[in-house]
């Protein structure tokens, strides 16, 4: 272009040729009028943005203001493209500078239940304020089909006592589930814990680090920490005498996503609290004919497994539901695995083993 314009300058109007310095007339949006600002070749580039970017003066901002302070003085082939790539790569603003973007990763896949234990989860609450019977931990643990809850006080938040209730509370009266989903404390990946799920065939699944929200029991854990709270009367030392009677309220309430009781999905009857009370689940009536109600009750399990079959759908809905509301505000990205970098992890781990060793 500087041969051009040098040898017809007519022909180039936009452009202007000063010694060897050739300008451009652009505009540049902040004024109305036209100017002329420098060409800069590919070599001279760095000092621009040395100058227009990395300068106290210039402070290091994002792609718009460095952007517009360059092309206010400089112009070059593909400039805006260019800039881009040098402030998304500046190790000082990757360093120091807080992101503006959305947080990545969208909502991860549904894990699909279609029946009661097929997935539990566990998490531990505490410490509480220590209870007249020396408890200051609770274990809480959910089925994820039908939202059954478990829930034991501890004293102390052991693994030992974490199997115990997983094993007499769950396993012993519920059967063994076919997964138990934890996060990474040291209780659940204790050998206590994990070879009591090899004794019963139970798969062990852990959540990703930092990200509590894929265990279920969390939000059963905020609901039942409110009702603790809404019934204590000001004496905390109290709150595990009514522990027996919140869970109770929890799995004979109904679910907004199943539409049913947790009670009435785990059993195929609804959970009543007085003896008089009008149970139409109950398969056998005064006076009525054993064998009769027996196939009767029949009848109701084949509809109950319909039911648990409309649940099924139910999850799928609200989980597709809560992922379009998760994803408004988030992007989806891809890693790709530095393989270089992996390799001088691998190096490091067998010296550090063989120092060990």
């Amino acid at each position: 272009m500087l041969n051009n314009v040098s040898m017809n300058p007519v022909a180039y109007p936009l452009w202007e040729l000063e010694g060897y310095q050739l300008y451009k007339k652009i505009f540049t949006g902040i004024s109305p009028e036209a100017t002329w600002v420098r060409v800069v070749p590919k070599e001279k580039r760095k000092e621009v943005y040395v100058e227009c970017h990395d300068a106290p003066l210039s402070g290091h901002f994002g792609f718009y203001k460095t952007f517009n302070r360059i092309r206010m003085l400089y112009y070059w082939p593909c400039m805006r493209k260019e800039i881009l790539e040098y402030v998304s790569g500046c190790r000082v603003c990757i360093e120091f500078k807080a992101k503006n973007t959305a947080p990545e990763g969208l909502m991860g896949a549904r894990r699909v239940v279609t029946a009661p234990m097929q997935i539990i989860s566990c998490d531990l609450m505490g410490p509480l304020p220590r209870s007249s019977s020396g408890y200051s931990y609770l274990v809480v643990t959910n089925c994820w089909f039908t939202k059954y809850v478990w829930a034991r006080p501890l004293r102390d938040a052991t693994a030992k006592a974490v199997a115990c209730h997983l094993e007499e509370d769950v396993f012993w009266k519920f059967g063994a589930p076919k997964t138990l989903a934890c996060d990474n404390g040291q209780q659940y990946k204790s050998k206590e814990v994990t070879s009591m799920c090899e004794k019963y065939g139970v798969k062990m699944l852990f959540n990703f680090a930092y990200h509590p929200q894929s265990n279920p029991t969390e939000r059963v854990n905020r609901v039942l920490k409110t009702m603790l709270a809404s019934y204590v009367d000001g004496n905390q030392k109290s709150w595990d005498r009514k522990l027996p009677q919140l869970v109770a309220a929890i799995n004979s309430a109904r679910s907004e996503v199943t539409k049913f009781t947790s009670h009435f999905l785990m059993f195929g009857r609804q959970l009543n609290f007085h003896a008089q009370a009008d149970d139409k689940e109950s398969p056998v009536e005064d006076g009525e004919d054993l064998e009769f109600a027996r196939e009767a009750h029949v009848v109701k399990l084949k509809e109950l497994d319909e039911l648990r079959g409309e649940v099924e759908d139910r999850l799928k809905t609200a989980y597709e539901k809560n992922a379009k509301r998760y994803n408004l505000r988030r992007r989806d990205v891809e890693y790709e695995v530095v393989w270089f970098i992996v390799g001088i992890l691998l190096k490091v781990i067998k010296r550090e083993i063989s120092l060990l060793s």
